[in-house]
């Protein structure tokens, strides 16, 4: 291919040999002292150069993915950002879990001091309980006595009473 490219370009067969280090008989060889190799090169390198042509299909494709890129871009950015807000607000959660912690730890410091109080509270008041019920006692063996003593003199007035009301009214029949 590289010698028809040759040919084609002007250079000839022999020059296009001796650039691509093909053998090239003596004889020949002997001719080619005023060969100019870096013009023929140039040439040739301008004739096998790729000229880029771009087919219109091809530029609606390379628009497309460049606005699929850009969206894609802006996407990527919203969800960095996105990112960012929920590590502060994970940060933030954290710091308040943190201080929710140390305010736990004091609410039960103080509601095992209550308990404590609460207790010791229920012991005073169980200790005056007992000793109301000790004079309650005491009082009520000095009490029974006389309340019985004045029963037995109500039962007396009253069973007199009632006899008396029984006379009368035998009396009055």
């Amino acid at each position: 291919m590289f010698l028809s490219t040759a040919i084609d370009s002007g250079i000839g067969l022999t020059a296009g040999k001796k650039l691509c280090g093909k053998a090239i008989p003596k004889s020949d060889d002997t001719y080619l002292t005023t060969i100019r190799l870096g013009e023929k090169f140039i040439q040739l390198k301008k004739f096998l150069t790729i000229k880029q042509t771009v087919q219109p299909e091809t530029h609606e494709i390379v628009e497309e993915l460049r606005t699929a890129v850009t969206k894609l871009q802006e996407d990527v950015n919203a969800y960095k950002t996105i990112a960012e807000t929920i590590t502060e607000k994970n940060q933030d959660f954290e710091e308040q879990i943190i201080e929710m912690r140390k305010l736990d730890h004091e609410t039960l410091k103080v509601i095992e001091k209550l308990k404590q109080v609460y207790q010791q509270g229920i012991r005073e008041l169980e200790t005056e309980l007992e000793k109301e019920r000790t004079r309650v006692s005491d009082l009520l063996k000095i009490i029974q006595p006389l309340i019985r003593r004045q029963m037995r003199k109500l039962g007396q007035k009253v069973a007199e009473e009632i006899k008396q009301t029984q006379t009368e009214n035998k009396e009055t029949d």
